[in-house]
């Protein structure tokens, strides 16, 4: 009789512990689809975000190709206007497909086609106009007021889905964190009731948490850096140039912007390719980085275009002094595969607080005298004055389709 309950005994307990493990495992195989699921998602919308990066580029390169050829009528502008029409098109309809099951983002995206297809109108009566009445028609046009109101509406809703995006996946990403710190709590308990082949599982899923924590780390960094050359982007040089302009205004000193763009680099791409420029911007960004002083920062923003904020300036010629450098920097050859390719860069530069009172006003001062650098034969360096305010094309667009940095009035 004893024998027999000691064998019910180990019985139920058998039992009752095949029961419990039954559940867990159950339990596990939940929270493993689960995280299948919340991993999907956010794979998903990092691939919306890049797309939405895409649209964005488009439409920048689209108001660049109009502001080219409204200023040179060449060519080659219009055809990249074209070509910029085909891609701002194809990426519109891909965000439409990703977000087929996002009813919010649906609404957005429809907004923003709405006014997507009123830029393109507006920019293809100014291509027209400059093509069949000349260069005076296309900036009366642009005057008017409808393009730069059209571009900042477009840039603000763009923005607007952009931050969207951003919170979603940061909720996901959160999501998987939960799910995964469940699951991987709930294996310990499997393994503390000894179900050892279990533990391979834990230990996977304990480098997923690791690899999760440093991806998440990686796209912060990203998200403030170009990927291409590694330099800040938009979002990081509008920081630093809001903090250099306050350290300016305390320390009663002076701060300067350097807008620069390449001369000679599309004939380069479309000579050799765009793996070519690709290697060709990392070497001017090592050239640029090398030429700057500790305080300083360098930023690529767009395409050929760089930005250099320099803190602490005594006068002028400093300003001037880093310029040169830099100009005489760019103009050495540089070796791309077997080829020593030669191209040069203008300079429009500003100075604060006499040219400007805030970052934004700063940019769009230090662009226009790049305008005018350029028209005056390229390699140049120029500064911003009240003269070639109005002449500049950058005065009617400052942006020339580049996204504004946020005004940051330092007090």
């Amino acid at each position: 009789m004893l024998f027999g309950r000691i064998r019910r005994t180990v019985v139920v307990g058998f039992v009752a512990a095949a029961a419990a493990v039954v559940g867990f495992v159950t339990a596990a195989v939940v929270l493993s689809l689960q995280l299948q699921a919340d991993s999907a998602q956010v794979a998903r919308t990092r691939e919306i975000q890049r797309e939405v990066e895409r649209f964005a580029t488009s439409v920048s390169d689209i108001g660049a190709a109009t502001r080219g050829y409204v200023v040179t009528g060449d060519a080659d502008e219009l055809a990249d206007w074209r070509t910029a029409l085909v891609h701002v098109r194809a990426s519109f309809d891909a965000l439409h497909a990703l977000t087929a099951d996002n009813a919010q983002q649906q609404r957005r995206l429809d907004e923003l086609g709405d006014a997507l297809r009123a830029r393109l109108a507006t920019s293809d009566r100014i291509v027209a106009l400059r093509h069949d009445r000349g260069w005076d028609a296309a900036r009366d046009e642009i005057r008017k007021g409808a393009y730069l109101i059209e571009m900042t509406r477009l840039r603000l809703l763009i923005a607007d889905l952009q931050l969207e995006e951003e919170r979603l996946l940061a909720r996901r990403e959160r999501q998987v964190v939960i799910t995964a710190e469940r699951l991987r709590t709930l294996l310990v308990a499997l393994g503390v009731m000894g179900v050892a082949s279990l533990v391979p599982m834990y230990l996977a899923l304990d480098r997923l948490l690791r690899e999760q924590e440093s991806v998440s780390t990686r796209d912060a960094e990203l998200a403030l850096h170009d990927a291409l050359t590694g330099l800040p982007n938009r979002r990081l040089l509008q920081d630093r140039l809001a903090r250099a302009l306050v350290a300016a205004r305390r320390a009663r000193a002076q701060a300067a912007v350097l807008f620069l763009d390449l001369d000679g680099f599309k004939a380069v791409n479309d000579r050799l390719g765009h793996d070519a420029g690709d290697l060709l911007l990392g070497a001017v960004a090592e050239r640029l980085t090398a030429s700057r002083r500790g305080t300083d920062t360098v930023a690529r923003i767009a395409g050929d275009e760089f930005v250099v904020v320099l803190a602490d300036v005594r006068d002028t010629a400093d300003v001037e002094r880093v310029g040169a450098g830099i100009i005489d920097a760019i103009a050495q050859p540089f070796p791309i595969g077997s080829d020593a390719v030669g191209i040069g860069t203008s300079i429009g530069w500003v100075l604060y607080p006499d040219d400007g009172r805030d970052a934004a006003e700063l940019m769009r001062r230090a662009d226009a005298a790049l305008y005018a650098a350029k028209r005056a034969g390229k390699g140049r360096l120029r500064r911003w004055s009240a003269d070639i305010a109005d002449a500049s094309p950058a005065a009617v667009d400052p942006a020339r389709g580049i996204a504004p940095l946020d005004a940051a009035t330092p007090g």
